[in-house]
């Protein structure tokens, strides 16, 4: 089974208008609302590929509710913590030829309620994986990460986390099996952001990550294995449509190819860039047949 944790999910509102005036009514040309979050991306990505998954994490309100039902209608095992104050958030993104987010801020989280999360963690079973993405509510210790991974029951639980900063680099010491920074948040993991990006993935390495594996927007990604391999995969041409959910989408390609015994780490990057290619391409996460039609034009270079 793969877990997903969110810890401060949301229904993501999106809508196109033609221009975004400030101080004036501005009408939608289209607009959706969906289930979001970064772990929650991920599930949703994993679901489409037929891969179990049950997302963790917090909710509260009738948007807690809407999101849980979204949830099950996409075959996400949704195991949340529902709190007693506050809403589930909602996130407002607008495409007005650029993308423009407003974020709501969350429930709030309660020390029972943070721990009956801890207590869900405790029952992961060994040989399975926890995805850690996004960052921490106002609620929550810096340290939640940290505080989770403390109470896994066994070593061989596949750790991945996707976070930022020193919420990432904190966890490096429970050396998990995938870590995902972008270009600009891989800079804010080192000691010295101008050094080569070999050396910054060298100084990762010794604190305690395994796999890493960087996307680097408009120049594709690039997967540098705990063995020291690198593979890199080239852009695909085609109009981004939202880049909301395609770094998680990639996560969960990767680990959707885990599934696999035969698939090579060049193949968990080619899954991975597909998905992510795939979702950035579409609104919301892609579907499954969107990530086929692109698996064979992934080009790997390693």
């Amino acid at each position: 089974m793969i877990y997903t944790v969110t810890l401060n999910p949301a229904l993501d509102y999106y809508c196109t208008v033609e221009t975004l005036n400030l101080g004036e009514t501005n009408r939608c040309i289209t607009e959706s609302l969906i289930g979001g979050g970064k772990g929650i991306n991920v599930s949703l990505m994993l679901a489409q590929l037929g891969v179990p998954t049950t997302a963790l994490g917090f909710v509260a309100g009738f948007t807690g509710e809407e999101l849980i039902r979204q949830l099950q209608d996409q075959s996400v095992n949704a195991d949340f913590i529902r709190c007693a104050q506050g809403q589930t958030r909602i996130n407002v993104k607008i495409n007005s030829g650029v993308e423009t987010e407003i974020n709501g801020r969350g429930p709030e989280v309660s020390a029972a309620e943070r721990e009956a999360l801890l207590d869900r963690i405790r029952r992961i079973q060994p040989g399975d994986t926890l995805v850690l993405s996004g960052n921490v509510p106002p609620t929550l210790p810096e340290s939640i990460y940290e505080q989770i991974l403390a109470e896994l029951p066994a070593s061989s639980i596949r750790v991945v986390v996707d976070a930022e900063g020193a919420l990432l680099r904190d966890t490096l010491r429970f050396h998990p099996f995938l870590i995902k920074p972008n270009l600009a948040e891989l800079r804010q993991l080192v000691a010295n952001p101008q050094a080569p990006v070999s050396d910054q993935i060298q100084e990762l390495r010794r604190q305690g990550a395994g796999h890493i594996l960087v996307s680097m927007g408009a120049e594709g990604s690039v997967l540098f294995t705990a063995e020291g391999g690198v593979y890199r995969q080239h852009p695909l041409p085609g109009q981004t449509v939202s880049t909301v959910g395609a770094g998680d989408s990639m996560v969960a390609g990767f680990l959707a190819s885990l599934e696999n015994p035969a698939c090579t780490l060049e193949d968990s990057l080619r899954w991975a860039a597909a998905c992510g290619t795939a979702t950035a391409f579409s609104r919301g996460i892609a579907r499954r047949e969107q990530v086929e039609a692109l698996l064979d034009q992934i080009q790997i270079e390693g």
